[in-house]
């Protein structure tokens, strides 16, 4: 891999800066009303850009109370929900108890400890990616590429908010944190992993007639997906 960019940071920095967008999430009603709209999510966003085939190794990143996890046992011979709080990892425990294809690994916010170099077929993250800071999407980046087998895939949903720079990201529309498509794109071509498409949305606009919608934000969001060669 080249080397860093200046969003780099010491180890023990990264680990403060994951806790920032971590730390809300430890007990979160969020995560009930998100598991409503999983399968709308999964129809419109999801399922176009990695459906159709089957992995051996998923990493689900940040899995809050596993409703990813859920949707991507069913297409993956094995998967690694990860995540930052013990609480959200000790929900899954329960959650997934008896089904032999899901484990779980606790992370400080910022690398995949214990996953082996090459050994993951597909990286995903959705809906959560979207609150970190930006060294912390750095530092992840970094991750996919080592753990990425080649031609390997990922898919990620991320921020393209550029208002948030040195704010609170739980005071900009729907916690999005400072992060853009461009910037996201050159810490993947950085490391050496190849964008195969980056799609720009709005957060919601797989709700019907969601322009007409307060809440609708156009352009927040970018999914990126990413192989590595």
């Amino acid at each position: 891999m080249s080397d860093k960019s200046p969003t780099s940071a010491p180890a023990s920095a990264l680990a403060s800066s994951a806790a920032i967008s971590g730390n809300p999430f430890k007990e979160s009603e969020y995560f009930e009303l998100a598991e409503n709209s999983l399968e709308r999510h999964w129809k419109y966003f999801i399922e176009p850009m990695i459906g159709g085939r089957r992995y051996e190794t998923t990493i689900d990143l940040a899995i809050g109370w596993g409703r990813n996890t859920e949707m991507l046992r069913h297409i993956s011979d094995r998967v690694i929900g990860v995540d930052i709080n013990q609480e959200c990892i000790d929900h899954c425990i329960k959650r997934f108890d008896g089904v032999d294809n899901v484990d779980f690994l606790k992370t400080d916010g910022t690398e995949f400890t214990g996953i082996e170099d090459e050994s993951v077929d597909l990286v995903y993250c959705f809906d959560a990616m979207v609150h970190f800071q930006p060294e912390v999407v750095d530092a992840y980046v970094s991750e996919f590429a080592r753990v990425l087998k080649p031609g390997g895939i990922g898919f990620i949903h991320h921020s393209n908010w550029t208002q948030a720079l040195g704010g609170n990201f739980q005071e900009q529309p729907h916690w999005r944190n400072y992060m853009c498509a461009e910037m996201f794109s050159y810490f993947i071509h950085r490391d050496g992993l190849k964008m195969l498409e980056q799609r720009i949305v709005g957060w919601d606009e797989s709700i019907p007639d969601a322009a007409n919608f307060d809440s609708f934000m156009p352009n927040l969001d970018c999914i990126s997906t990413f192989t590595k060669p």
